[in-house]
């Protein structure tokens, strides 16, 4: 428990002011639109965040890392709703 706290509120904590920046960003900027042979669409404006293949699969020796990691993935996946 001594070393899960730290990394569960590093990975899960600390790019929530990262997201919160991308997302204000994001709704100023104008949504870019594609023409193409079925008509004209929005595309959208963006986030995109990386994360380790931790988010996916997971690592014995690596516990909270690889809880913490699909967290940090829900948290853009929600930003861009």
């Amino acid at each position: 428990m001594d070393n899960f706290d730290p990394v569960i509120n590093i990975n899960t904590r600390s790019h929530l002011p990262c997201v919160r920046a991308q997302v204000a960003a994001m709704r100023k900027r104008t949504p870019k639109t594609w023409s193409g042979r079925n008509g004209t669409r929005e595309i959208g404006r963006g986030i995109i965040n990386l994360a380790s293949a931790n988010s996916s699969v997971g690592l014995p020796s690596k516990g909270s890392y690889t809880i913490s990691k699909p967290a940090f993935m829900a948290t853009t996946k929600m930003a861009s709703k």
